[in-house]
């Protein structure tokens, strides 16, 4: 049966004169812009006319050069989609746009076109302290905060006399000095003391202080005043910058979003996918070679020791040390490990573009995205390290592409035979391979159960597998091993704002202070640092299992400190949750590789009784790789672009919304909610900024660039929810 074409309606902007709408709208984004610009750039602290006539100047500009664009491109891309995908954009726009003012982190400065003009008045009405000689008043220094206020720009009434710096009145009689004019919110004044000092009055708008200047001794005063700006000098300065982000972000999206030109689904394709791994086995093959048998942090070290002595615990998932085992016994080598680490990675990205490449996305799309992959420094040395983020990641990723099988096809590939399994085994290695894995995995499946209502038995189904996984495997292997639960570990967040409580000198009942002395001696005291939990669990005075055998009294602590002091847990959680969110890591920072360099000398195996030593194959590239992998670490811009997990997860809902409005269907957006429910969960529980974490989002980032070339299916399907 021959399929109809698939048409975009025209939707509500058919018949509307271009020219008019995209001048108008060149004149507000260009304004918008302006404003903006001179924010950042032009404002200064100062505002002059000649800034002014600049900034209306580039307003013209903006406008002029904006109108042929939005007339030529926007606007018709905006014609092809209908007015819910225009709103859907715009909403998406809106709320990323003003994301990225803290996730940058942009400081917006206030606008000062808005601030108020303040009054100050300066009052010396001869009166004095009774042990003073006179009733001299001297001012050495001025500031407004926009700058240091010249005292020429004073009206003066009275004996005002220049002195060294500064201005005098000699006492007699009374005398007056007064200014109006903007300021920023921190004010000072430096009067000088002297034996024969009087008393002077400071009054900023309707402030009063006095100030008494008698000292035997010569000194200086300082006179602060806080004069907090009206909310609209801050607010319409967030609004400004978040709205111009928004309209660049509007603009992208539309454009991706908009129909690129269709293709049939290829065919004959279901062994060519095969090749899109070469150049990532190529490519991560060079870093286990320089870096052989493989990179090992202190996490991996433990591990293998376990694997060495058969004594396996499971405070790191002990179905992962087991598949390390497993791995080991053809050869037993760390690098054994980092081949099917490499192996699972490559294969599981290259079967994903081989996917999309049966629904259309063209053969140089896969092998830009899989180059990408294998030129990646990240992916270089995390597919060598001995973690169980790799594993997880390769099995989070394979999780993720099943759900955008599944939305792509509408469901139909869940229902035929048993494609079930495939969903239910990614998510039980998952849930097996880390210890907060089983949420993220359950909820993907939850998830993919709700939406895919016809086939909600098949991923009922899924669901099952992946709880009898879970619960099956680990427990027959805790069972077996005799090996106390990770579990255990679950309370170490809540540690982390104990640490933030003591810190901040939240007032303790004396039961609550009994226990944490307990735990960790206050007088100790309490090394608290919000980025990272490790300077209190390490404490060689923590006493970790008193605090793991208390998970009620620790919970019940921790909601009666959050009740009494909810700002101590805000600031905490903005803080330690920057991993997840934040794209510069200012102020803090962020452990990306395993790599130690000492004395000049590139270590990439924690030493330990169990550690293998290192043995480069190709020691020449250790040296250049080490600084490919560290340097761009260095650079908080360069390490915003190439290493942050948060920019990946920016990039990775972008491409997934593209996708959606281009499809015309919300449940595309299924394929990021892996990625949503990960990163979301980790905002709530981070107690550490280490890049591992969240490597899966990463890989699904560079992944969903691939998406941008995916176009709709040449078959006519109905609209869901978009």
């Amino acid at each position: 049966m021959k399929s109809k074409p698939f048409r975009l309606p025209a939707g509500q902007l058919k018949g509307i004169e271009l020219v008019p709408v995209a001048r108008l709208l060149s004149f507000l984004t260009g304004g918008c812009w302006t404003f903006t610009l001179f924010l950042f750039f032009l404002q200064g602290q100062i505002i002059s006319k000649r800034k002014l006539a600049i900034a209306l100047a580039l307003w013209l500009i903006f406008a002029i050069l904006l109108t042929p664009l939005f007339q030529r491109f926007l606007l018709p891309w905006l014609r092809q989609l209908t007015a819910r995908q225009r709103l859907s954009a715009a909403i998406f726009s809106l709320a990323a746009g003003f994301l990225l003012i803290p996730a940058l982190p942009l400081e917006v400065p206030p606008n000062l076109l808005l601030a108020p003009q303040r009054r100050l008045a300066i009052i010396a009405a001869g009166d004095k302290n009774p042990a003073s000689s006179g009733a001299v008043v001297e001012i050495h220094w001025i500031d407004t905060g926009v700058y240091a206020l010249s005292f020429n720009a004073l009206q003066s009434e009275g004996n005002w006399q220049p002195s060294e710096g500064g201005l005098v009145f000699d006492g007699a009689g009374q005398a007056r000095l007064s200014w109006q004019g903007p300021t920023l919110e921190n004010t000072d004044i430096l009067f000088n003391t002297r034996p024969d000092g009087g008393i002077v009055e400071v009054i900023w708008d309707d402030k009063r202080q006095v100030i008494d200047l008698y000292n035997p001794a010569a000194a200086v005063i300082h006179v602060h005043e806080e004069l907090p700006f009206p909310a609209i000098v801050r607010v319409s300065s967030i609004l400004l910058t978040g709205v111009s982000l928004s309209s660049l972000v509007f603009a992208a999206l539309v454009g991706l979003a908009a129909t690129p030109p269709r293709r049939k689904p290829a065919a004959g394709l279901k062994r060519v996918w095969l090749a899109l791994a070469l150049p990532m086995w190529a490519g991560w093959s060079v870093y286990l070679l320089t870096f052989w048998p493989a990179i090992m942090s202190p996490d991996s070290t433990n591990q293998w020791g376990q694997v060495l002595t058969g004594k396996f615990f499971d405070y790191h998932p002990i179905a992962h040390t087991l598949t390390l085992w497993l791995i080991t016994r053809l050869w037993l080598s760390p690098a054994a490990v980092a081949l099917a680490q490499i192996l699972a990675l490559s294969l599981v990205i290259a079967a994903g573009l081989g996917m999309l490449e049966r629904y259309g996305l063209p053969r140089w799309a896969s092998w830009l995205v899989s180059v990408l992959f294998a030129l990646s420094p990240v992916m270089g040395s995390m597919s060598v390290t001995l973690l169980k983020d790799v594993f997880y990641s390769a099995a989070f990723l394979a999780l993720a592409l099943m759900l955008l099988k599944a939305t792509l096809s509408q469901y139909t590939w869940l229902k035929s035979g048993a494609n079930w399994i495939l969903p239910g085994l990614a998510a039980g290695l998952m849930a097996l391979y880390r210890h907060n894995g089983f949420p993220v995995a359950l909820g993907a499946l939850v998830l993919l159960a709700l939406l895919s209502w016809k086939q909600t038995r098949k991923a009922l189904l899924s669901i099952l597998l992946m709880l009898a996984l879970w619960f099956g495997v680990r427990q027959a292997a805790i069972w077996i091993t005799g090996s106390p639960s990770g579990l255990a570990l679950a309370d170490t967040p809540i540690l982390h704002h104990f640490g933030a409580h003591v810190a901040a000198g939240t007032p303790l009942t004396d039961e609550e202070r009994a226990y944490l002395n307990a735990v960790l001696p206050l007088d100790a005291p309490w090394p608290y640092r919000c980025f990272s939990i490790n300077s209190i669990y390490n404490h060689p005075e923590f006493d970790a299992k008193r605090f793991a055998a208390n998970p009620q009294l620790n919970r019940r602590i921790f909601l009666d400190l959050l009740r009494r002091a909810p700002q101590v847990d805000l600031d905490h959680w903005l803080c330690s949750s920057g991993l997840v969110w934040k794209i510069r890591a200012t102020g803090s920072y962020m452990a990306g590789d395993s790599l130690v360099l000492k004395d000049g000398n590139v270590m990439w195996i924690e030493p330990g009784p169990f550690s293998p030593p290192q043995a480069s194959i190709l020691p020449g590239l250790a040296p250049a790789l080490a600084w490919l992998i560290r340097a761009p670490q260095e650079n908080l811009a360069v390490e915003a672009i190439l290493w942050r997990p948060a920019t990946y997860l920016y990039l990775h809902l972008f491409c997934t919304i593209a996708l959606a409005i281009r499809f015309r269907s919300w449940r595309q957006t299924l394929f990021a909610s892996p990625a949503a429910l990960q990163s979301g969960l980790l905002l709530l529980v981070n107690f550490a900024q280490d890049f591992r974490y969240q490597f899966p989002v990463y890989m699904l980032g560079i992944f969903s660039l691939a998406l941008l070339f995916l176009p709709p299916p040449v078959e006519d399907t109905p609209p869901e929810g978009l």
